[in-house]
C-alpha cells in the first residue's frame, strides 16, 4: 500500500506525525526479519491536560500581540506542540550553545527551564535594531553576545507577564530566575531518565522562524494537576509517594483460584493410558495439606469437617520458592 494511501490522522490522536512514521517504517521491513527497538528510548506519552493547552493558545496570543508592539514587526506565535519527553532525549535537540534560564516558579515543585532558539534571539534582536530580522552568521562556539542577554531577559520578563495572566484561572504564578546557562548539562535541572513536559512556541516572522520552549517536571505540575485536567475529567497523577499502598488496596480484591493438594500418586504413562472408569488409584493415607493458589505453594495445613461441609485448617504459611509462578 503506498504511502498516500493511508488514512489522515484523526484529531487528538495519542501519537505525534514522527512516531507515525516511525510504524509505518515496517514497510520497509522483510517478512520474517527481526529488527531491535530500544524501549527505553521511546518517547512518553501520558493523558493530556485539556486545560494547559487553553491556557498555552491564550498565552501565544497575547505575547504575540506584545512582540508585535516591542518590535513594530508582523510575527505570528502560535503552540506548536505540548509533549512528554525524557529529559535527556530534550536536551539532544538543544542547539549548542543554548539559551537557557532556569526559574523557580511557585505554586509549582521544583523549577522550569526556558529556552529560546539562539537563530531566533538573533533575528529578534536584529528586529529591535532596525535591521531586516535575520541573525549574522558567527562562530557556533559562541555564546549569545551582550545585547542578546540583555535581549533575553527583557523578552522573559514579557513572558513571565503574559504566563501569568493567562494562568490566572488555574493557580497564580510568581516567577523567580535562578541563573541563565548555555549548556543543560551545568543547568542540574532533571535527571536524564526524568519526564519533562515541552511546552513549545513557534514564532514565525518574514525572515525566518524559531522557537520558545517552556519546560516543567511532570511531577512538577501536582499542585495543580487536578485544575488541568478540567472539570469531570479524573486526574491521573504522573506519581505518587503512596503508590504501594494504593496497589496493595486494589489488589485486595482480586480474584484468585486456589486449590488444596491433599496427596499424590505416580504413574508411568502405560499405567495411565490404561486407566478406565471405575479404576482405583492407591494413595498414601492424608498427612498434611497444601493450599496452592495456581502453582504455588502457600499455606500448610489439614483436612477436617467443619459445619458439615469438608474443610482445610491452615496451619503454617509457606515459604514462596524463587521463579514460581501463580499463572
Amino acid at each position: 500500500m503506498a504511502a498516500s494511501e493511508d488514512p489522515p490522522p484523526q484529531r487528538g490522536s495519542v501519537i505525534s506525525d514522527e512516531e507515525a512514521a516511525a510504524l509505518l517504517e515496517r514497510r520497509s521491513v522483510k517478512a520474517g526479519e527481526a529488527r531491535s527497538v530500544d524501549l527505553a528510548k521511546l518517547r512518553i506519552t501520558r493523558g493530556k491536560l485539556p486545560l494547559l493547552e487553553t491556557v498555552n493558545q491564550t498565552f501565544a496570543t497575547t505575547f504575540g500581540k506584545a512582540i508585535n508592539a516591542l518590535l513594530k514587526r508582523e510575527l505570528q506565535v502560535s503552540l506548536q506542540r505540548i509533549e512528554t519527553q525524557k529529559a535527556e532525549d530534550y536536551f539532544a535537540t538543544l542547539a549548542l550553545p543554548a539559551c537557557l534560564d532556569v526559574v523557580a516558579i511557585k505554586p509549582l515543585k521544583g523549577s522550569a527551564l526556558f529556552a529560546i532558539d539562539p537563530a531566533l534571539l538573533g533575528g529578534l534582536v536584529d528586529c529591535y535594531y532596525g535591521g531586516s530580522g535575520r541573525a549574522t552568521q558567527r562562530d557556533p562556539e559562541l555564546g549569545p553576545t551582550p545585547s542578546e542577554l540583555r535581549f533575553a531577559q527583557m523578552l522573559l520578563k514579557q513572558i513571565f507577564t503574559d504566563l501569568k495572566q493567562a494562568w490566572t484561572p488555574i493557580a497564580p504564578l510568581e516567577f523567580e530566575v535562578i541563573r541563565h546557562e548555555s549548556s543543560p548539562s551545568v543547568t542540574d535541572f532533571a535527571g536524564a531518565g526524568e519526564a519533562l513536559l515541552v511546552n513549545r512556541f513557534l514564532i514565525e516572522m518574514a525572515s525566518g522562524a524559531g522557537t520558545i520552549d517552556y519546560v516543567v517536571p511532570e511531577a512538577a505540575l501536582a499542585p495543580v494537576r487536578e485544575k488541568l485536567y478540567g472539570a469531570g475529567v479524573p486526574a491521573q497523577p504522573v506519581s505518587s509517594a503512596n503508590w504501594r499502598a494504593y496497589m496493595i488496596e486494589h489488589l485486595k480484591g482480586t480474584a484468585v483460584q486456589v486449590r488444596a493438594l491433599m496427596g499424590e500418586s505416580r504413574l508411568n504413562l502405560r499405567e495411565l493410558r490404561g486407566l478406565k472408569t471405575g479404576d482405583v488409584i492407591p494413595v498414601e493415607s492424608p498427612g498434611p495439606a497444601t493450599l496452592l493458589v495456581g502453582r504455588v505453594p502457600v499455606y500448610s495445613g489439614k483436612f477436617g469437617i467443619s459445619r458439615g461441609r469438608n474443610a482445610l485448617k491452615l496451619t503454617a504459611p509457606l515459604p514462596v520458592r524463587p521463579g514460581k509462578s501463580a499463572s
